[in-house]
C-alpha cells in the first residue's frame, strides 16, 4: 500500500481565510516493517499578504527573498501537487451512481484538525475535487496520544511533533518547514508502529 505524509505551512490558522504557503509531501510504499520512500514534493506559493498574521510567517520560516525567487501562484501548485498525487491514488471507493473511484491514503502530524481542512479549502478554491480519502487519514499526533496512554506518568508535556520527536528519539531538523516535518514525522509514525 501507499501513504502520502505531507505537511503544509500557512499564513495563518484560519483555511477559509489563510493560504497554503508551502506544501511538502513524501509517498512511502509500505510493506509490513519496510517503508520504501518513492516520491517527493515541495512546493511554495504566493499568497494574500493583507489577511497573513505575521506570527504564522515567521514561525513557518517564510522568507520574502526566498519566495519571491521560488514561489508559484496557487492554481499552478495546485495543479502541481494534484498532478504529484495522482499516480499514488490506490484506495478504491464505489460510487453511490456506479462504478469505483481512487482516492490517497494521507499521514501526517495533526493534520485532522489543521492541514487536512487546509487542502480541502485549497482544492475547494481552485474548482477541484480534493483525493483526500476521509477514511484512510493516519494523525500521528491521535496516534501518540492512544500509544502513550491518557494516564500514562511518564507523557510528555505535549504532543507538538518536535516533542514527540524528542520523546521517541526521532531527529527533527528543521521544524516548522515542510520539507523536513514530513520526513521526521514519517520516521515518528514508524517508531509508533513498532511494538516496545
Amino acid at each position: 500500500m501507499k501513504i502520502v505524509f505531507y505537511d503544509t505551512e500557512t499564513s495563518g490558522t484560519d483555511p477559509e481565510v489563510h493560504d497554503i504557503i508551502q506544501i511538502a509531501a513524501q509517498v512511502f510504499e509500505i510493506n509490513g516493517p519496510d517503508w520504501k520512500p518513492i516520491a517527493s514534493f515541495e512546493c511554495k506559493m504566493m499568497f494574500n499578504t493583507a489577511n497573513a498574521e505575521l506570527d504564522a510567517l515567521q514561525m513557518n520560516c517564510f522568507d520574502a527573498d526566498v519566495w519571491t525567487k521560488e514561489a508559484v501562484s496557487q492554481e499552478t501548485g495546485l495543479k502541481a501537487f494534484d498532478h504529484f498525487v495522482g499516480p499514488h491514488k490506490d484506495v478504491q471507493r464505489k460510487r453511490k451512481s456506479g462504478g469505483v473511484f481512487y482516492s490517497l491514503r494521507t499521514g501526517g502530524h495533526n493534520i485532522l484538525k489543521f492541514d487536512d481542512p487546509f487542502v480541502r479549502a485549497w482544492y475547494r478554491e481552485q474548482g477541484k475535487f480534493c483525493p483526500f480519502d476521509y477514511q484512510e487519514m493516519y494523525d500521528t499526533l491521535q496516534y501518540a496520544k492512544w500509544k502513550i496512554g491518557f494516564d500514562n506518568p511518564d507523557k510528555p508535556e505535549n504532543y507538538k511533533l518536535g516533542t514527540l520527536c524528542e520523546y521517541y528519539k526521532v531527529p527533527l531538523d528543521g521544524a516548522h518547514d515542510a520539507a523536513a516535518d514530513i520526513l521526521a514525522n514519517a520516521r515518528l509514525a514508524w517508531r509508533l508502529m513498532q511494538k516496545d
